[in-house]
């Protein structure tokens, strides 16, 4: 039996010591206790401020973990309109389903009874308002992706801090869910405004070449 002790003993108080560590990690991984509503209060506004502190300076870019292997925070926001936005935009063919048959009925039509010396404003406001509204599309596709950026960045805000605080962590997961979702219909129906007052609008167009009809 004594045997037996100096055999295991060794293998067990090293496997007591190895989870006494785990523990001890795993104890200073939860931060001190707080007893008082008030400490707790405090806890929660400093929380919150990182929390805020952290959203801010992903999206300026000035976070320390940077990510090497792909864009993220601010820099995803603006790839987003200057390529992926641009992109959609340029593949937006203006002279689709306009023809020269089009053109010219258009002309015709805004000149009445009379041969016109110079094309008129009209038949180019009416065949440019049709193409605006094309517009729409990917102004509506930009702001979708920019809300799924936005709604990414909140989940990576202090992931490891509030590992502690799994509650706490859906509950701003929720409200911040909501925050965005709730932005994001009256921004999408400020952008369909937008390209109605465009449409809406009459264009000043001056033909500068003098080009005859």
């Amino acid at each position: 039996m004594v045997q037996h002790i100096r055999t295991i003993l060794p293998g067990l108080k090293a496997r007591i010591s190895s989870q006494l560590t785990a523990i001890a990690k795993e104890h200073a991984f939860y931060g001190d206790p707080v007893e008082s509503k008030a400490g707790q209060g405090a806890k929660l506004l400093n929380i919150l401020a990182k929390y805020c502190d952290a959203f801010s300076s992903m999206v300026e870019g000035k976070n320390e973990d940077i990510s090497t292997i792909e864009l993220s925070g601010g820099a995803r926001i603006h790839y987003i309109f200057q390529s992926i936005f641009v992109k959609s935009l340029e593949g937006v063919d203006p002279c689709e389903d306009v023809t020269d048959e089009d053109i010219r009925m258009a002309i015709q039509n805004a000149t009445g009874p009379r041969s016109a010396l110079f094309v008129p404003e009209v038949p180019f406001e009416v065949l440019v308002r049709r193409q605006i509204s094309r517009l729409l599309d990917p102004s509506l596709q930009c702001a979708d992706f920019i809300y799924e950026e936005l709604v990414k960045m909140s989940h990576r805000c202090l992931c490891n801090e509030l590992q502690q605080f799994p509650i706490l962590r859906r509950s701003m997961d929720e409200v911040i869910g909501k925050f965005l979702r709730d932005g994001l219909k009256p921004a999408q129906d400020m952008i369909a405004h937008i390209i109605e007052m465009e449409v809406n609008t009459v264009l000043p167009y001056k033909d500068s070449t003098n080009k005859h009809v």
